[in-house]
């Protein structure tokens, strides 16, 4: 007669799955040990993390709730959870508080440096980055050892527009790690703001070759090769937005300005829309403006093709935004959600 399953070995039996990418199986088995004990904080956290990857979101964060509701210590599920409110875009300020409450219960190394990341990707998403650049000196304080929090503190930097200081956090993190391709990406938007091109365009290559899925080697067009692309976008708006553009500058520039960086854009912003909305003033009165960032669309464009289709995604965004329309109801009409703010 065979031995009787355990909760202890189908919970070994659903990890092991789950680190496989068998997420369907890993749920089959935390089911099978729920019905053993159904208090296990264990089968709900691994739980979660298979409906995660099945991108049933919503099921998997009231996983995670109903681990924290058995063991109000469980720091992996907190991070998870904070994590997935992240990932789905809701409210960053609950991603920070689930993150100080990780740390505060003590977490292994791996877990207090996902921790600090999450928790500086929280306060940048709340537009809290002076706390954030705090969050990642400190992190690095606790962990100074760890290469990812030096580009963690890097990306803070960058994103603060303080270049000179980022280049020296990335260089310290690629030591440590020489072969991450985002830090290595980074690393040629770095060099790309200080002006050395050449530097920039060798880590953007090694970027494309280190993580192909990740990054491309960007193209690069003249100022009125991308003006021309500008102009084949427009003529691809629909007639019902057009005809309301008269009194719309569409513009390119280079890169961000530091002022509106400092503003609270991201560095890496493709496109920007500048005034008020159709339905806040009478028309005409002064031009409103669209401007495309050349270099930041480009970093992320391997052809001239993708990088047309880039404009054409942006400037129908930026419209929106002439228009009142918010990100959701840009997104549901699929004007794209990530080019501009």
């Amino acid at each position: 007669m065979g031995r009787a399953e355990s909760y202890d070995d189908l919970m070994d039996q659903a990890w092991d799955a789950l680190e496989a990418e068998r997420a369907e199986e890993a749920l089959g088995l935390c089911d099978r040990a729920l019905r053993l004990e159904p208090k296990g904080p264990d089968a709900h956290y691994v739980r979660g993390r298979a409906l995660w990857d099945l991108e049933r979101e919503d099921e998997a964060v009231a996983e995670f709730d109903r681990c924290l509701a058995l063991d109000d210590a469980y720091y992996e599920a907190m991070l998870a959870k904070a994590a997935a409110v992240l990932e789905m875009g809701e409210d960053p300020e609950e991603a920070v508080a689930l993150c100080d409450r990780a740390l505060a219960c003590d977490p292994d190394t791996e877990s207090e440096v996902w921790a600090y990341e999450l928790k500086v990707d929280g306060l940048m998403n709340a537009g809290r980055s002076d706390q954030a650049l705090r969050a990642a000196e400190r992190a690095l304080r606790t962990s100074p050892d760890q290469a990812s929090l030096h580009v963690l503190h890097a990306w803070v930097l960058y994103s603060l527009t303080h270049f000179r200081e980022a280049e020296a956090a990335v260089e310290e993190g690629l030591r440590g790690e020489p072969d991450n391709a985002y830090a290595v990406n980074l690393r040629a938007k770095i060099w790309q703001r200080l002006g050395k091109t050449e530097a920039a365009e060798r880590d953007f290559r090694r970027a494309a070759r280190l993580a192909p899925d990740e990054y491309r080697v960007p193209i690069r067009l003249s100022p009125r090769e991308f003006e021309a692309l500008i102009r084949e976008a427009l003529r691809d708006i629909p007639l019902p937005f057009r005809a309301h553009l008269e009194n719309v500058q569409v513009s390119a520039m280079e890169f961000p300005s530091e002022d509106l960086v400092r503003e609270g854009l991201s560095p890496d912003l493709l496109g920007v829309y500048q005034g008020v909305t159709v339905h806040e003033r009478d028309r005409g009165v002064f031009p409103d403006k669209i401007i495309l960032f050349q270099r930041t669309l480009e970093n992320v464009c391997g052809t001239r093709e993708e990088l047309r289709h880039e404009i054409v995604v942006t400037v129908r965004h930026e419209v929106g935004h002439h228009f009142g329309l918010s990100e959701d109801e840009l997104a549901r009409i699929e004007y794209g959600s990530r080019n501009g703010n």
